[in-house]
C-alpha cells in the first residue's frame, strides 16, 4: 500500500510512522512537508518538500503533481489544517475521495472551531464544557453574567488552535481586567474549568512561593477518547486512555474502562456521522468540578497519543485500512484483551545528515 503522509514532520506524523513502523514491508510512505530539516522527513522512502499551505494556490498545484506522481492509497493528515485541506480537497477533486478517509468540509470546520463544537455539543444533547464567545467587547456584560454563573477560575483560550498554544487561565475579577484590553481585536472562547479545583489552588499556592524555571499547570486527568466512523455510520470500537500532558504533549498514556466515557465517545460519533463526518475521531473530556466527564475538544485525525495506543492494544491505522482499505490486508495490532501497562514518551536522538537536507532543499524531493 502507498501511504502519503501530510506535514509528516509533526508529532502526529511522527506517531503515524512509530505506529507502522513493524509493518513498513507492507507500506511505501510518502511524506510531505513544508521544512527541510525535520528528522521525520528521512524515516519516510520519499518525501516532498512543498510551501506552506497557507500559500493556498501554490500548495494545491503541488499536491496535486504529488499525487500525480506517487498515487497513494491512502492519505492521513498530520495536523487540523490537513484534516480541512483534504475534507475541502475530496470535494473539490472527487476522482481522489476514495484516498481520503474523511467526511463534510464543514464538519472539520465545526471540529476545529471550538465555540462551533460548544454548539454542535449543545444541539446534540452531549456534556460540554460550558463556553461563552467573547467577541471584541460588544458583549461584556453577557460575560460577566457567565462568570459569575461558572465561577473562577476559567480558561481562556483561542477561537481555532492547537497544542495549548494560547490557552491560560484567569482567577479572578482583577485578572479579567488585566485580560480583556489584550483581547481587544480578538476573538476568544472563555470555557470552565475542568478538574477539581483543589488541584488548582494547590498549584497557584506553590506558585506563589516563587516561580520556577520551568513549569506547567499539571495536567494529569486528561482523557482521550478515540474512535472510527465507517461510510455506512459503523463505528468502530470505542477506546479510552488517561494521558498525562507536559505542556501540551502526551507523555504518559494509560487505557482505562469507564462506561459513562465510552457512551458519551459513542454518542459523539453517531452525532458526527449524522451531520456528515466519516473517519477518524478525537474526543478531549476532562471531569468538571462535580466529577461529571464532559468534552471540551474534538479532532478529525490520529494524534500524539496514537503510538502509545497501539502499543496498549488498540491499533487506528489497522483498524482504519481494515474499514477504509481492507483489499491490501494490512496486519492489524488490536488486541481484544486489555493490555496491563503503561506508555512513556521520552525523547530520542535522530541524526540527520547534511546531504540529505540539502537534496531535500535543492531538489523539493527526496529518496530514501
Amino acid at each position: 500500500m502507498r501511504l502519503l503522509l501530510m506535514s509528516v514532520g509533526s508529532l502526529v506524523g511522527q506517531n503515524i510512522l512509530d505506529s507502522i513502523e513493524n509493518r513498513r514491508n507492507k507500506i511505501y510512505v510518502i511524506g510531505v512537508n513544508s521544512e527541510a530539516k525535520n528528522p521525520r522527513n528521512f524515516r519516510c522512502d520519499r518525501t516532498y518538500l512543498t510551501t506552506i499551505m497557507s500559500n493556498a494556490y501554490q500548495f494545491e498545484s503541488d499536491f496535486i503533481e504529488i499525487l500525480t506522481k506517487e498515487n497513494p492509497d491512502l492519505i492521513l493528515a498530520g495536523r487540523d489544517e490537513d484534516a480541512l485541506f483534504l475534507a475541502k480537497f475530496r470535494e473539490k477533486f472527487p476522482e481522489h475521495a476514495k484516498k481520503i478517509p474523511s467526511g463534510s468540509s464543514d464538519v472539520v470546520e465545526i471540529m476545529l472551531n471550538k465555540y462551533e463544537s460548544y454548539r454542535f455539543a449543545k444541539d446534540y444533547d452531549l456534556n460540554f464544557a460550558e463556553s461563552f464567545y467573547y467577541n471584541n467587547g460588544y458583549n461584556l456584560n453577557e460575560l460577566k453574567s457567565f462568570l459569575r454563573q461558572i465561577g473562577f477560575p476559567v480558561v481562556i483560550k483561542p477561537i481555532v488552535g492547537h497544542s495549548s498554544q494560547g490557552v491560560y487561565f484567569i482567577d479572578n475579577e482583577e485578572h479579567l481586567n488585566l485580560v480583556l484590553p489584550e483581547h481587544e481585536k480578538k476573538d476568544i472562547l472563555f470555557q470552565e474549568y475542568l478538574g477539581h479545583e483543589r488541584d488548582f489552588r494547590s498549584y497557584l499556592n506553590y506558585l506563589n512561593k516563587g516561580i520556577p524555571l520551568y513549569f506547567g499547570i499539571p495536567d494529569e486527568d486528561q482523557c482521550a477518547g478515540q474512535t472510527i466512523i465507517a461510510p455506512n455510520g459503523d463505528i468502530s470500537r470505542v477506546y479510552v486512555s488517561i494521558v498525562k500532558m507536559v505542556r501540551g504533549y502526551p507523555v504518559h498514556s494509560e487505557r482505562i474502562t469507564n462506561p459513562e466515557i465510552e457512551n458519551l465517545v459513542y454518542n459523539c460519533a453517531k452525532a458526527f456521522f449524522d451531520i456528515g463526518w466519516c473517519g477518524l475521531l478525537n474526543v478531549q473530556m476532562k471531569p468538571d468540578k462535580n466529577g461529571k466527564w464532559k468534552v471540551f475538544e474534538f479532532n478529525p485525525r490520529m494524534t500524539g497519543s496514537t503510538s502509545a495506543r497501539r502499543l496498549l492494544d488498540y491499533d487506528e491505522f489497522g483498524t482504519l485500512t481494515d474499514i477504509f482499505k481492507p483489499e491490501f490486508n494490512i496486519p492489524n495490532d488490536s488486541r481484544k484483551d486489555k493490555l496491563k501497562g503503561v506508555v512513556f514518551r521520552d525523547m530520542v536522538d535522530f541524526l540527520m545528515m547534511d546531504k540529505d537536507i540539502e537534496e531535500l532543499e535543492k531538489n523539493k524531493v527526496w529518496n530514501k
